[in-house]
């Protein structure tokens, strides 16, 4: 695996002090600065061709697709932009899971040197590092074959945590009595 790690701390940089609004009037500010083309633009969304080193430079802007009516009331219609930092070296290679893990780790030890230590470590079933910003929620994790920066609205990122908290709390019906899931 190769990971920009030069990159993904610039762009962390960039991202911590982007006049964010969450709106797609963020798109032409954004790529002026980071360089970025769009490649594709279609209803759920934005590709880009990034200049990270890597195999596959590429971005993914995400819109709101009416899932967290907290977006759409504060006018703001992108819920996230997910960054390929690190993947493959080569087509033909595979890499494992721990591979893809201490790949993480260097970039994540990289943005820690960048924007100090993070909120929160998620170790659930792989690791993300999560920074919360006042105008934007940085999340590095690994996915197969490559480590993702993501970019996330803060309203949609609380909106997701009360997702995940409602579905916490949530009864379950297991062997006819209800458990509440922990």
């Amino acid at each position: 695996m190769y990971a920009d790690l030069d990159g993904a701390a610039a762009l962390a940089r960039i991202a911590t002090g982007f006049d964010w609004t969450w709106t797609l009037e963020d798109v032409p500010r954004f790529c002026a600065i980071t360089g970025w083309k769009i490649v594709i633009r279609d209803k759920l969304g934005i590709e880009f061709a990034t200049d990270f080193d890597v195999r596959r430079p590429q971005a993914n802007l995400f819109t709101d697709k009416g899932m967290a009516p907290e977006l759409a009331a504060a006018g703001e219609e992108i819920e996230n932009i997910s960054i390929t930092v690190a993947d493959l070296t080569a087509a033909s290679h595979s890499s494992t899971e721990a591979e893809v893990v201490e790949c993480c780790g260097l970039v994540g030890q990289r943005l820690i040197t960048e924007l100090g230590p993070p909120r929160r470590r998620v170790y659930e079933t792989d690791q993300k590092l999560i920074w919360d910003l006042s105008k934007v929620s940085i999340r590095l994790y690994p996915v197969t074959n490559a480590v993702i920066l993501g970019f996330v609205n803060p309203a949609f990122q609380e909106w997701i945590e009360k997702q995940a908290e409602l579905d916490d709390i949530a009864p379950v019906k297991a062997g006819g009595a209800f458990h509440v899931q922990c």
